[in-house]
């Protein structure tokens, strides 16, 4: 344990945040102004690269799984209270982890245990995550994902999606009525579905799958993020 987690674990109230990110050549960049936030405010936050978009043999389903494993791992190793955040694919992640460790809370954002087609999902993301994160000049910086890559996300959620019924922790949801990419239900039927009493579903209206990048509302969905993190006993 370096000094700067030493004193993290013994001086500050604050858990670590583990942020699980989605299937996108853009990785963690849609979640950029949620991972700013928490790094600007004192948090350590973790956010493991589940794949490397540039290695055509890096789709082991198995693989993504235990990097975002390690990541809590790492979390653990300096506090006892973790978060985890994911969005989208890492959504589902998140909460096949949850049914591996004690989270103090486990967050959604639009989590993909239903989703609606992959060709979809890829120009989604492509279109809109390019337009808003990353400027154009440094498209060359983020090829497409390799076509097969597909596959792997599939195997991913297919291994992950029920544990949604064995969550135990608090857990928040939120999910844009306006998803294009991954439609509410998935987040209403998880929401029903979680074992947990102590769980809030929040329907962010005329919201897209990026949550994070919507001007209108990733500022309130940070604060009540927050809020709830500010609960942990």
């Amino acid at each position: 344990m370096n000094i700067q987690h030493f004193l993290y674990r013994h001086f500050s109230n604050k858990p670590v945040i583990v942020i699980i990110h989605g299937y996108s050549r853009f990785r963690w960049h849609p979640l950029d102004n949620l991972i700013n936030y928490f790094n600007q405010n004192g948090y350590v936050v973790i956010v493991p690269a589940l794949f490397d978009p540039t290695d055509d043999h890096d789709n082991d389903a198995k693989l993504w799984l235990e990097r975002a494993k390690l990541a809590v791992e790492e979390a653990y190793t300096i506090k006892d209270e973790v978060v985890v955040i994911g969005f989208s694919m890492g959504g589902v992640i998140a909460s096949y982890l949850s049914t591996m460790f004690p989270l103090s809370l486990l967050v959604l954002l639009a989590p993909a245990f239903e989703y609606i087609t992959l060709k979809r999902v890829r120009e989604h993301l492509s279109k809109r995550v390019l337009k808003k994160s990353i400027p154009e000049e440094q498209e060359p910086l983020y090829p497409p994902l390799p076509d097969h890559f597909v596959d792997t996300f599939k195997e991913v959620v297919a291994i992950c999606k029920n544990t949604v019924k064995f969550i135990l922790c608090p857990l928040v949801l939120f999910h844009g009525t306006e998803d294009e990419s991954i439609p509410l239900r998935s987040s209403q039927i998880a929401y029903e579905m979680a074992m947990t009493d102590n769980r809030k579903f929040y329907k962010l209206k005329d919201v897209g799958h990026s949550i994070m990048e919507d001007q209108m509302y990733y500022k309130d969905v940070i604060s009540i993020i927050e809020q709830n993190i500010k609960k942990i006993p």
